[in-house]
């Protein structure tokens, strides 16, 4: 079974991937390294990150200069690094000697078969990036530079730190279906409004108005289109550089009317990242 499970690691990790979610965070119960009880709970208002790792494995040891790195830079802050012990076949001493080796100072506790269940981890390393409200918010399966990146300006988004602000005009958002209420493209509108806030903390949104009196100076235009069919929409949103007048993003979900607020949330996510990486 363990070689299965090796084999499948190996064969993932040759495809890095990294998702972006928005859903209530396991509240774990686990031992440390010395016997003391940890949970998530403990860490409410903080940004956690996790990191499942084992010490056989190779991309898990090449990551921890990364995650070291990590925990000098953000532990003044509300920040928690907790390393999820994954190994299945060495004790605590042998765990505690190589994480002397490594020079490894952070939180580490011993995982179970629950606690990979819940997370839902196939591959190592996985990392999951929770928020101060326990959400997690994004994982990474493998570390490269790139993963290194997006994972920094991740925890400095969440921490509202190291940002620079960002002006956003958001237009309006033009409504296709026979006999669809107007207030339907309204609501889209304000949803998109609060997630892109929650998305970047750096963010300044400005609603603009065509024709108004006041122009407004914006990086970035934000329009879209609601298409309706019956309790059903599609959403779709483009964003326009000003300066250089290109659309560098177009994001679209689908999904019920009813949830609006989800809706807004996949399109904001995408939108963030987006403008971000610029």
């Amino acid at each position: 079974m363990k070689t299965k499970i090796l084999l499948l690691t190996i064969t993932l990790l040759l495809v890095l991937s990294s998702s972006a979610i928005s859903r209530d965070a396991y509240n774990f119960e686990l031992k440390d390294l010395d016997g003391n009880t940890v949970k998530l709970s403990d860490f409410a208002g903080k940004v956690v990150l996790l990191d499942f790792w084992a010490t056989w494995c190779k991309p898990c040891r090449a990551a921890i200069p990364f995650l070291r790195d990590l925990h000098e830079q953000y532990g003044d802050k509300d920040f928690v690094l907790i390393g999820v012990n994954c190994d299945q076949r060495k004790t605590e001493k042998q765990i505690k000697d190589f994480m002397r080796q490594y020079e490894i100072e952070y939180l580490n506790v011993l995982t179970n078969s629950k606690m990979m269940q819940k997370y839902g981890i196939y591959a190592m390393p996985t990392t999951v990036l929770i928020s101060p409200e326990q959400k997690e918010v994004k994982r990474y399966v493998g570390i490269r530079a790139q993963t290194e990146i997006e994972l920094e300006r991740a925890i400095n988004n969440l921490l509202n730190i190291g940002g620079t602000p960002v002006d956003l005009c958001m237009g309006f958002i033009k409504l296709i279906g026979e006999s669809a209420d107007p207030e339907i493209a309204d609501n889209a509108r304000r949803e998109l409004y609060k997630a892109l806030g929650e998305a970047n903390k750096n963010f300044n949104i400005n609603f603009s108005v065509p024709g108004g009196d006041e122009k407004l100076e914006c990086a970035y235009e934000i329009s879209g289109i609601l298409s309706v069919d019956g309790s059903n929409g599609r959403l779709t949103i483009e964003v326009i550089d000003n300066e250089t007048g290109l659309d560098i993003e177009s994001a679209s979900s689908f999904g019920n009317l009813n949830k609006m607020e989800e809706i807004s949330g996949k399109v904001a996510s995408q939108i963030a990242q987006a403008i971000i990486s610029r």
